[in-house]
């Protein structure tokens, strides 16, 4: 598999995951250098192009957040190499101070492609936003893939056109683009090495006032050439235009082009079809040979009335009367979640009739939800996250108020987690929030690879403003939830070689946290005491505890590579069913069928599932758990 996808011949076909096809055209197109900050749904996109990194001298990393990733970068492709950076939509908000600006330094010699994966229907992200919104505003041209080929076809392409005319370029993704899985024919590798070629401009690299007011005027002025290069591009184009009926017509892009296609395919009918490929800027030409050829204008977009608010303006520019229907007011398809076909040909249906779209028989699922247990996101069974949440449920208290951060640790315990706004914020709203409670404490919460992104700011801030606040940093040592990254603190990079080990503990020294301790969370006496310590040093200022130890999925894996495998198990005999082992919310702890005198069930423990970190030794009173330990 891995051989395929990194052969440089291509003349192949190959089923590939959206994000591992966006790889494949940056492989295609030459790519050489590639940041990142990991972030689900963009992250295989540098999974896979770290796994061929060395084996094509293509250089990689995962960079601190994607700010950073942006900046770095933009160093690559100013030098000439062909470059990428990839980010989830809210690392795209990271990256915008950065992107703005560099879409006006008109220059991109090297070419220089920003993949924005969004997230419709927030399956992984704390919003769903546009990212098209994002590219007109910093006047950057946007392609956005309908299907698997045309994310590879496509972000190929965007190198081409960056060097064509000098600009970065951003392919728009979704979750459904980047997590499914396509066949896509495989083009050869581009194989020319570039060295690197800064050559010194101070009006074009010094983003100084005077220089970017003329950079300004440059980069509206080439909007406006490429509009004039769309119309022989074929990123654009018109199906359907030989139907007789001409009432309707849709117009779409991305993921949502193939809603409309299974849609009318529910309906039976067919309407002619405008599908955008590059969706900024909007070629004029095909969008008034479209108006001529329909009365009214129905445009199937994802999340925001992003196209239907451009086209009503460009309609006007081009004199065009036809009446536009879409999301704007809810016509067609609501304003917010993912789209599918079903949805949108129940939305289409009113207008262009046809069958009936299919209704789903919910008195199935109705039989079935009383019998589906209630499963709630947890903490992986072992996660040494969850001995330190208990360890301030029980020393500081649910009064408290408890700032979480975006990571694992957001399903350590609801009671433990008032706030979670973005990466890095836990500890900048702790920093509020500590100059306005001295009443109560004031806790943050916070992830090692969060840390290093955007949390020692917020430490800063808090010391420098003296806040009353307890920051807690659980340390796993990898980038877990969005699939074991490492990081700074992990002491590998992206390509596998060793890396210094960014001593966390020694930067909240640096910077004057008052108190400053690191903790084991499995040695839970210890850890109470060092909790019950630092709140007597409230009143000083900062005190931060950092709660280290491996993930435990990362170390169950490392384990059974040696052929150790651990786990802990329940005596049934000195079992007496208190339940105060299940009560730490372990997913490897469950109810048996054994009974008690009163009629409880005893527990079990799923060795399968069990990462032998021992919070439940700890609770239980009777000794009945008993470490097993199998070395093959």
């Amino acid at each position: 598999m891995f051989r395929r996808f990194a052969s440089r011949e291509g003349n192949d076909t190959m089923s590939l995951l959206g994000n591992a096809a966006i790889a494949r055209g940056a492989m295609e197109a030459g790519v050489q250098f590639v940041a990142a900050y990991p972030g689900t749904p963009s992250t295989e996109i540098i999974e896979a192009l770290r796994s061929v990194g060395k084996e094509l001298d293509i250089y990689v990393e995962w960079s601190v957040n994607e700010k950073v990733a942006m900046e770095v970068a933009a160093s690559a492709a100013i030098s000439g190499l062909r470059t990428l950076f990839a980010a989830k939509h809210v690392g795209i908000n990271v990256a915008a101070d950065p992107m703005m600006t560099l879409s006006l330094s008109l220059g991109i010699v090297g070419g220089m492609v920003i993949v924005a994966a969004d997230d419709p229907s927030c399956h992984s992200s704390q919003n769903e936003q546009d990212s098209r919104f994002m590219a007109r505003m910093a006047n950057m041209p946007c392609l956005e893939p309908a299907d698997i080929e045309e994310a590879k076809d496509m972000t190929s392409h965007a190198f081409d056109i960056s060097e064509q005319f000098g600009v970065p370029m951003m392919v728009r993704s979704t979750t459904r683009i980047s997590h499914s899985k396509g066949n896509v024919t495989l083009e050869p590798i581009l194989d020319e090495k570039r060295d690197p070629n800064f050559v010194k401009d101070y009006k074009k690299w010094v983003c100084i006032p005077s220089n970017t007011r003329v950079n300004h005027k440059r980069v509206i002025d080439q909007r406006d050439r490429m509009r004039e290069w769309l119309p022989g591009s074929g990123l654009n184009f018109i199906e359907n235009n030989e139907v007789e009926k001409k009432e309707y017509g849709i117009i779409t892009s991305g993921i949502s082009y193939a809603y409309v296609k299974e849609a009318l395919d529910y309906l039976g009918v067919e309407v002619p079809i405008l599908k955008f490929g590059m969706v900024w800027p909007i070629e004029r030409k095909i969008l008034s040979d479209f108006a001529d050829l329909v009365d009214k204008i129905i445009v199937i977009e994802e999340v925001e009335p992003y196209l239907e608010t451009i086209i009503a303006h460009e309609l006007t520019i081009l004199n065009k009367k036809n009446e536009l229907l879409g999301k704007y007011r809810g016509e067609v398809t609501p304003r917010t979640l993912e789209l599918n076909g079903l949805l949108v040909a129940k939305g289409l249906h009113s207008y262009l009739g046809g069958n009936m779209p299919p209704q789903q028989d919910q008195s199935v699922y109705d039989s079935i939800i009383p019998h589906i247990p209630n499963r709630p996101p947890v903490l992986c069974a072992g996660c040494p996250h969850r001995n330190t949440f208990r360890a301030m449920r029980k020393t500081i208290g649910t009064k408290a108020i408890y700032n979480s951060d975006i990571g694992c640790y957001t399903l350590g315990d609801p009671n433990l987690t008032n706030t979670c706004l973005d990466m890095g914020g836990s500890i900048a709203m702790g920093s509020g929030f500590g100059k306005l409670y001295t009443d109560r404490p004031v806790v943050a919460i916070i992830g090692d690879s969060t840390f290093f992104h955007s949390g020692i700011t917020g430490l800063v801030n808090a010391v420098y403003n003296r806040s009353r606040l307890m920051v807690t940093i659980v340390d796993n040592r990898i980038t877990a939830m969005t699939g074991m990254q490492d990081n700074p603190g992990s002491g590998k990079n992206a390509l596998g070689d060793a890396a210094p080990i960014i001593n966390i503990e020694a930067i909240c020294k640096a910077v004057g946290a008052n108190y400053v301790k690191t903790i084991d969370p499995f040695d839970l006496p210890a850890i109470e005491a060092t909790y019950k310590e630092a709140l007597e040093t409230l009143d000083d200022g900062v005190a931060v505890i950092i709660s280290t130890q491996a993930c435990a999925m990362e170390e169950r894996r490392v384990r059974r590579k040696e052929g150790i495998i651990k786990f802990y198990k329940v005596d049934l005999e000195l079992c007496d069913g208190c339940g105060r082992c299940i009560r730490v919310g372990c997913p490897a702890i469950e109810p048996s069928e054994e009974l008690n005198e009163k009629g409880r069930p005893k527990m079990i423990i799923d060795p399968e599932i069990c990462n032998a970190c021992g919070l439940c030794v700890y609770e239980c009173t009777r000794d009945a758990i008993q470490l097993v330990e199998i070395r093959k």
